[in-house]
């Protein structure tokens, strides 16, 4: 009998300790998650008794819906818990590490719906992108890459193409082989992206002239070798450009202005087309090449102003291309654009529309990456998020983008039973009542905590589901160097070069003079900047600095332009900042003041090209803000 009920009391506390559930205000805690209740097994808890809403993806439905099978081949990232609710939970060691090995897949063809990527710089977004370009999966893929040589070391191979100037290993776009409809959407999005969002005459009148000048080149010496059309094109553009300069109407110099600013990538391009071993190609050339060819837009930090507008301009008519081409559910290509923000909110409505839906019955998976939502945009706001299958959230400090993502899961209902003692004269009474709660399932500590161990969450609105994530190391091996510069010595040295300058006096060469002219090096370059500032607005003293730096025939504005504040970077880097952090970085601004070197580092550091001075310049709202605090 004893030996009875000490084995019933053994499978009891068997039970219990396998399959015991504690309850806490409605919601499910257990050692053995899987095994307790089927509400328990999410990344956090749950409630026992939902009755509307989402909740936290059981790990046996991730693995029902996500596991590896014929058509799920894409990996994602392995299942997370919430530290403190296993914590809390007291769940078992050996379970966790078991269940936290669980590896979500995903079909391709259902991620051609979209996966929009959501965090700030260094929170793990790249890193996704390192794993999903590992994978094979897809015949071919665009990256746009925004750090130094990050996507072309590890993945420029022979079979894949580097779009760039500014790089020796180059490949560029041949835009005068395309067709007439892809050079019209080409000059189209190229003005658009240096005028941002001004529609006005000059940029429209802009866009016309480009377009006529392409397309008369193209078809009145339709005969001639890629090469002479780009150099009649850039030759009809310097010949409008003088009669412009010999007439009087206003409105033709504001034209004339416009162009200018985005004319000297088409320069170098035409330059370097003039080599017959420049590699170059057409947009349909890359749609031919499959094994995992992968074209790396190099969107280089110093280069960022003048390559944007090239890039933007190229994704629209890459999206184009795409869209004519057959319907596939086998032919993937993959769009990994990193800080999609400064192509979309610049681009044509009709390539954003080809992107975001056109390309998926082609094939195309649209994979942008982004700090922020913009709210201020309902119509991208849109597009970024109701066609995409999945959200990945990683951290981010934009409050507004915090926002949208707990709107989007909403409030969670749910009931649980209370039971009340009381004492009374007849001694102690129970009483149960049934309590009807909502809750936010996700709540800003949980969000602002993501980046610290590089830990996403997943919503897959489709499938209700949702949970928490992490994405291991690629572990990628180094294939090429991450850049190679291209020497545009001779290209700058024709462009600014005073034909109409007098014949130098040979006879009195000397051999020192051979080594006067270097070139600038990013300090000399800042400091002649710092002159220029001060020079700006005064004729004379403009003038006087043009004289002595033998600047007469150059643009200063383009030469300096960089460091000159553009209204579309400085907006986008507001919205990175908290106004605190802004405060913080104006103190050490204001300390490194007087010394060109130290500022210079700190634009550098911070990535402030372009945003200054008025980032650290604060409106009545922001100043009335910081005086409560202080």
């Amino acid at each position: 009998m004893m030996d009875l009920l000490l084995m019933t009391g053994g499978l009891f506390l068997a039970f219990w300790y396998f399959f015991g559930i504690k309850k806490e205000n409605g919601f499910v805690y257990a050692r053995f998650p899987s095994f307790a209740h089927k509400n328990a097994g999410g990344s956090l808890p749950n409630p026992l008794d939902v009755k509307r809403g989402y909740i936290w993806t059981p790990i046996s439905v991730l693995k029902n819906l996500f596991s590896k099978n014929p058509k799920n081949i894409v990996f994602i990232d392995q299942f997370r818990f919430d530290e403190e609710y296993a914590h809390k939970s007291g769940m078992n060691g050996f379970y966790r590490k078991s269940a936290e090995k669980t590896e979500i897949y995903l079909d391709p063809l259902k991620m051609t719906q979209g996966m929009l990527l959501i965090g700030k710089m260094g929170s793990g977004k790249t890193e996704m992108g390192f794993s999903i370009l590992s994978r094979d999966f897809y015949n071919r893929a665009i990256i746009h890459q925004v750090k130094a040589g990050d996507f072309a070391e590890s993945f420029l191979g022979k079979n894949d193409m580097l779009f760039s100037p500014y790089d020796k290993r180059g490949y560029l776009w041949d835009i005068m082989s395309e067709s007439e409809g892809i050079i019209k959407t080409f000059f189209e999005n190229y003005a658009n992206s240096v005028m941002g969002d001004k529609k006005d005459f000059f940029s429209a009148s802009s866009q016309r002239l480009y377009n006529e000048l392409a397309q008369k080149t193209r078809t009145k010496y339709e005969d001639e070798s890629s090469a002479t059309k780009w150099l009649l094109l850039i030759k009809s553009i310097k010949d409008l450009f003088a009669e412009m300069d010999s007439g009087t109407q206003k409105s033709k110099q504001d034209v004339k202005s416009t162009m200018e600013v985005i004319l000297e990538p088409l320069e170098i391009m035409a330059f370097k087309m003039q080599n017959p071993n420049q590699k170059r190609f057409i947009i349909k050339d890359f749609f031919k090449r499959k094994n995992q060819c992968k074209l790396i837009m190099d969107n280089i930090p110093e280069h960022e102003k003048s390559l944007t507008p090239l890039f933007t301009a190229f994704t629209a008519c890459m999206s184009q291309v795409h869209t004519s081409m057959p319907d596939s559910k086998t032919d993937f290509t993959l769009y990994f654009l990193d800080e999609y923000l400064s192509f979309v909110q610049i681009m044509d409505e009709a390539s954003k529309k080809r992107l975001h839906t056109l390309i998926r019955s082609k094939g195309g998976i649209l994979m942008p990456a982004i700090q922020y939502i913009p709210m201020d945009d309902k119509k991208l706001q849109q597009l970024l998020t109701s066609s995409a299958f999945a959200w990945i959230y990683f951290s981010v400090i934009e409050e507004e983008t915090i926002k949208l993502f707990k709107d989007a899961i909403g409030e969670t209902e749910y009931t649980y039973s209370e039971t009340n003692e009381s004492r009374g004269k007849g001694g102690k009474s129970t009483s149960t009542s049934t309590k009807h709660e909502r809750t936010n399932i996700i709540f800003n500590e949980l969000l602002n905590g993501l980046g610290d161990k590089f830990e996403h969450i997943v919503f897959i609105p489709n499938h209700k589901v949702i949970y928490k994530g992490y994405t291991p190391q690629a572990n990628l091996k180094k294939v090429a160097e991450k850049t190679v510069p291209a020497d545009l010595t001779e290209f700058y040295a024709i462009k600014y070069k005073n034909l109409n300058a007098p014949e130098e006096d040979i006879k009195n060469l000397t051999f020192a003079d051979l080594f006067k002219e270097k070139p600038l090096s990013k300090l000399e370059e800042f400091k002649l900047f710092k002159k220029f500032e001060k020079a700006k607005g005064k004729e004379e003293e403009l003038k006087n600095f043009k004289t002595e730096n033998k600047l007469e025939q150059v643009n200063l504005e383009h030469l300096f332009q960089k460091y000159m504040q553009d209204g579309q970077i400085l907006q986008n880097k507001m919205k990175l900042f908290t106004l605190n952090e802004r405060v913080e970085l104006n103190g050490k601004w204001q300390r490194v003041q007087g010394d060109p070197e130290q500022e210079l580092q700190f634009i550098e550091k911070y990535d402030l090209f372009g945003a200054l001075p008025a980032f650290f310049e604060f409106d009545a709202a922001e100043k009335s803000r910081l005086s409560e605090f202080a």
